[in-house]
C-alpha cells in the first residue's frame, strides 16, 4: 500500500472515512485494521470525536498505532490539530497506511483541502475518501413527502456525498427492494463519479474497496462511471439517472446539532436504562457511551442510532468511567438533565412520577451487534 514518491523516500496514503452519525465507520474501520493486519501491514489511526470523550478509540486493537483529536471536529474546529497528528503517526510508527475516522457531522470536503495541504510537506497521500450511508436514514431524511432532514443537516449530507470517490449504502437489510432502489438512484444523482457499495453491518470486501487486490484500478481511481458492487466486492452494472446533480453543500457549521455529554455517578438499572432510551425524541440521532449495570462488573459500551441499540462488552484492564453522549438536533439540555436524574434516581418522588413517559412509547429494538455494533 505505501509508495515511494521519490528515491528510497515512503509515500504513505491516507484514506478518510466518512458518513453521518451512527452510519457505521467504526465498524468499517475495525474491518479494514483486521484486512490490513491479515495482509502483513501496518495500518495506523486518526480518531476524531465531536465530543469530549474517547468511545469509539476503546474499540480499536491494543496493537494498531492511534492519534485522537476530541471535543471538535477536523473539518473546522479543531482543524489545525489535524496535520500536526498526521506527522506523530508517520514519524513514530511508520505506517503502511493511516485511516481518518471522521466524526460523523464532519464536511469531508474540508479535511480533503486540510490533507492535501499536508502533503505538501509530509510524504502522505490522500488516497480515497469512503463515506457509509445509512440506507434507512438516508431514505428517511432524503425522500417522499415526509422527509425529515433540515437544511443544514441535508447540506451536510450532500457535502459527505459529493467529496467521497466511494459509498458503502450500508443497512440495506432494513430497506425494501423498492426503498433501496430509491436510495441507490439518490445518491448516483449526487454523486456520478463514486463507486457505490451495498452492506449489511459494513461488510463489504476491503481488498476491493481499497484497492488491494489484482486487477482492482485502486481507490480513488474510479473512472468516469459509477460502478455498484455487491457486498461480496462483485461489480455489477448500474444505469445512471440523467437527473440534474444535486445542489451545492453547505458551509462546514454545526450550531444546528447539540452534542449533550454526562458522567454517570455510578451502575444503573438496566430496565430503567432501557427506559430512557427508549423515552429518546426521534431529534436524538446518536447515542453512545460506557455503562455499568447494577450487579455486573463488566463494564459496556452501547451504540443507539435510528431507535435501536447495541452492546459491547468493554476488554480493558483499567476502569473507565461511566458516560452517556447524546447528539441530535433541538434537543434541550434541561430534558436531557432531567432524564438522567431520573434514570440516576437523583430526582425527588414527586418529579420522577411526573417526568415517567406516557405509556405506548415506542421501544428502542437491540440490534445484534456485529464488531462495534455501529
Amino acid at each position: 500500500m505505501k509508495e515511494q514518491a521519490g528515491a528510497g523516500v515512503k509515500q504513505v496514503p491516507i484514506i478518510v472515512l466518512s458518513g453521518f452519525l451512527g452510519s457505521g465507520k467504526t465498524t468499517l474501520l475495525l474491518r479494514i485494521l483486521e484486512d490490513m493486519k491479515q495482509r502483513g501491514l501496518t495500518p495506523a489511526v486518526l480518531m476524531n470525536e465531536i465530543g469530549e470523550v474517547s468511545l469509539d478509540g476503546v474499540q480499536m486493537p491494543g496493537d494498531v498505532p492511534m492519534a485522537e483529536i476530541m471535543d471538535g471536529c477536523i473539518c473546522c474546529s479543531v482543524r489545525g490539530e489535524l496535520s500536526a497528528s498526521v506527522k506523530l503517526l508517520v514519524e513514530q510508527y511508520d505506517p503502511d497506511g493511516i485511516i481518518v475516522e471522521a466524526t460523523g457531522l464532519a464536511h469531508p470536503s474540508e479535511i480533503v483541502e486540510a490533507l492535501t495541504d499536508t502533503s505538501l510537506v509530509l510524504n502522505t497521500e490522500l488516497r480515497s475518501v469512503v463515506t457509509v450511508v445509512a440506507a434507512d436514514f438516508f431514505v428517511a431524511m432524503t425522500g417522499g413527502e415526509e422527509a425529515g432532514a433540515s437544511p443544514e443537516t441535508l447540506a451536510l449530507l450532500l457535502d459527505q456525498v459529493n467529496a467521497s470517490d466511494t459509498l458503502i449504502l450500508n443497512r440495506t437489510d432494513l430497506l425494501e427492494a423498492g426503498a433501496l432502489r430509491q436510495a441507490e438512484e439518490q445518491l448516483a444523482q449526487w454523486n456520478r463519479r463514486a463507486r457505490i457499495f451495498t452492506a449489511q453491518y459494513s461488510r463489504v470486501d476491503v481488498g476491493a474497496l481499497l484497492g488491494f487486490d489484482e486487477g482492482d484500478s485502486g481507490a480513488g481511481n474510479t473512472g468516469s462511471g459509477t460502478r455498484r458492487h455487491t457486498a461480496e466486492g462483485r461489480e455489477e452494472s448500474q444505469s445512471i439517472p440523467s437527473a440534474e446533480e444535486g445542489p451545492p453543500p453547505g458551509k462546514p457549521l454545526h450550531d444546528h446539532v447539540t452534542v449533550f455529554t454526562r458522567r454517570l455517578r455510578g451502575p444503573v438499572n438496566e430496565a430503567k436504562f432501557m427506559r430512557f432510551i427508549a423515552a429518546l425524541s426521534s431529534q436524538v440521532y446518536r447515542a453512545k457511551g460506557i455503562v455499568t449495570f447494577e450487579g455486573e462488573s463488566k463494564q459496556q459500551l452501547f451504540q443507539y442510532a435510528f431507535r435501536e441499540i447495541s452492546f459491547v462488552d468493554i476488554q480493558s484492564t483499567r476502569k473507565l468511567d461511566d458516560v452517556l453522549v447524546l447528539m441530535g438536533e433541538g434537543i434541550s439540555r434541561t430534558k436531557m438533565q432531567e432524564m438522567v436524574n431520573q434514570l440516576e434516581g437523583l430526582l425527588p418522588p414527586a418529579v420522577r412520577a411526573a417526568a415517567r413517559p406516557a405509556g405506548g412509547k415506542q421501544k428502542a429494538a437491540r440490534r445484534p451487534s456485529s464488531l462495534s455494533g455501529n
